[in-house]
């Protein structure tokens, strides 16, 4: 693909050509009211999770010092919202869980050092809500559910 039309914007507009072309669907984006977890902070989790590493800058780390804790330095909530996406029930059908984005609400912008066990893990592993909640505790967060406007891709079939 020649790499102006090698955009977002570009292949959006081609996947939306088609599927009105091939099946007739409008495609169209639309800014709604979705459900989300918003990831917060209690009181004292940004002196609690502070690097303790600032002179390393946007270096991020990874240390493994046994088999059963991993810690992350100079990282970001965002790790930690990748780390649940990837371990945790929140998108593995658990029943409690809403499938829905996460949203940083936490305020904190500043890097970060936190750690993982491998029994957290495998708590969130075998989707344990309840797990995922008692580990970001630990962290000093925790989730919430609420909504927020989202763009979503609206697909209509005119005939029906």
């Amino acid at each position: 693909m020649p790499k102006e039309r090698n955009t977002a914007w570009f292949l959006q507009k081609a996947m939306r050509k088609d599927l009105d072309l091939y099946f007739g669907y409008e495609v169209s984006v639309e800014t709604r009211m979705m459900p989300c977890w918003f990831l917060r902070a209690y009181p004292g989790a940004v002196k609690k999770l502070a690097t303790k590493t600032p002179e390393k800058g946007s270096y991020w780390g990874f240390e493994k010092p046994n088999e059963d804790l991993w810690k992350y330095y100079n990282a970001s909530t965002l790790d930690i919202i990748r780390r649940l996406y990837v371990f945790g029930p929140l998108f593995n059908g658990y029943q409690k869980a809403i499938k829905a984005p996460f949203v940083d609400a936490t305020g904190i912008n500043t890097y970060i050092d936190y750690d993982i066990t491998r029994e957290e893990v495998d708590y969130f592993s075998d989707r344990d809500f309840e797990a995922v909640e008692r580990y970001l505790a630990r962290l000093g967060l925790y989730l919430e559910k609420g909504e927020k406007p989202i763009k979503v891709v609206v697909i209509r079939d005119p005939k029906s």
